[in-house]
């Protein structure tokens, strides 16, 4: 009975590792919502004494839909349908060795304790030396095979398992690089909107009056216009110059994202707004002086552009959208007023 008691211990750490390496995993990924990683560390805390297969069976499929659930949030979109049906088979997996090995180590277990049962016997009532020692390496061979096969099935999941962690791996880096892909602008390449509230969800939590965060729109001046002028593709391809500049000219501590359509948005750490008007007057004139030569329908087009800009600094009671909401308002105040200029919250 001790083999066998041992196995079921063996087989339940690694079980229980597992699991807590693939919601450990998912934990990593940026965004993991925290009401998901509540129930999920729950269930981590009532694995550690739950030895009965059918329960952990039914743990695992609690885990798995947890876990869909939580990459649909986290990423809604469909590249994610293969990734979530090798969670599913890793799961399937998982649960096929916890039941063959309970089933293992309950026949190897009923199997021992029934020779040993016969040795005491033998023992007991063999007078003849003789029939004794046929009856004990008969005993002998049946403890031996069943330790076998006890010891093979326990190395048969132990494969099994070491699989299943190779394809949470893998999955784990599918997840990380759709995570990735889904927060960038497919245009521009820039961070996208969705990357931004992100970023602010996660970082603009304090206040830091020797570097507090100024926030920043920037919009292209009369982008609808030139639209309309020179076509979509010459517009988009405005758009990635203007991308281009901004990740040039920025800090790189600076955040920058494509806020939408013309708009870019970005958060940088400030001593004050003087500081601040710096970085986007050093952006606007590369804007402004910059020339793009295109070709449409076999003509050239020599292209420029010029942008308007608003910037608000951090108060210690800001949240980040009353920030970018002054920053919005003092954008659109330079564009009333002209446009290829900045104003500040200060000239509201």
């Amino acid at each position: 009975m001790t083999t066998a008691d041992e196995s079921v211990e063996t087989l339940h750490a690694i079980y229980v590792g597992i699991i807590t390496t693939t919601i450990r995993s998912f934990f990593r990924i940026p965004g993991f919502p925290q009401s998901y990683r509540e129930k999920l560390q729950a269930y981590l805390l009532a694995l550690k004494d739950q030895m009965d297969p059918d329960q952990l069976s039914r743990f695992s499929r609690a885990i798995e839909t947890i876990i869909n659930e939580a990459i649909a949030e986290i990423v809604p979109d469909s590249r994610l349908d293969a990734s979530s049906k090798e969670l599913n088979r890793i799961i399937a997996t998982l649960d096929e060795t916890v039941q063959t090995m309970a089933h293992a180590n309950s026949s190897a277990g009923t199997t021992l304790q029934t020779q040993l049962g016969a040795l005491q016997k033998t023992i007991t009532e063999s007078d003849d030396s003789a029939t004794l020692s046929r009856k004990l390496d008969g005993i002998a061979s049946g403890i031996r095979e069943a330790v076998s096969s006890l010891s093979q099935e326990l190395q048969q999941s132990r494969e099994q398992v070491e699989q299943a962690g190779g394809k949470i791996k893998t999955l784990e880096q599918q997840l990380e690089s759709a995570k990735a892909e889904s927060m960038l602008d497919g245009l521009t390449g820039l961070n996208n909107r969705r990357a931004f509230n992100l970023f602010v969800e996660e970082t603009f939590s304090s206040y830091d009056v020797r570097n507090p965060w100024a926030g920043v729109l920037f919009d292209i001046d009369h982008f609808k216009m030139f639209n309309d002028m020179h076509g979509h593709l010459i517009g988009d391809a405005l758009l990635l110059k203007i991308a281009k500049t901004l990740m040039e000219k920025v800090p790189e501590s600076a955040f920058v994202a494509r806020y939408g359509g013309e708009e870019f948005v970005m958060m940088i750490t400030a001593q004050s707004l003087v500081h601040a008007l710096q970085v986007i007057e050093r952006i606007q004139t590369s804007v402004r002086s910059a020339r793009w030569r295109y070709e449409s329908n076999g003509r050239k087009i020599n292209v420029s552009a010029t942008i308007s800009a608003g910037v608000a600094l951090q108060k210690p009671t800001d949240t980040a959208e009353s920030l970018i909401e002054r920053a919005d308002r003092a954008l659109y105040l330079a564009k009333n007023e002209g446009r290829d200029r900045t104003r500040s919250e200060l000239d509201l």
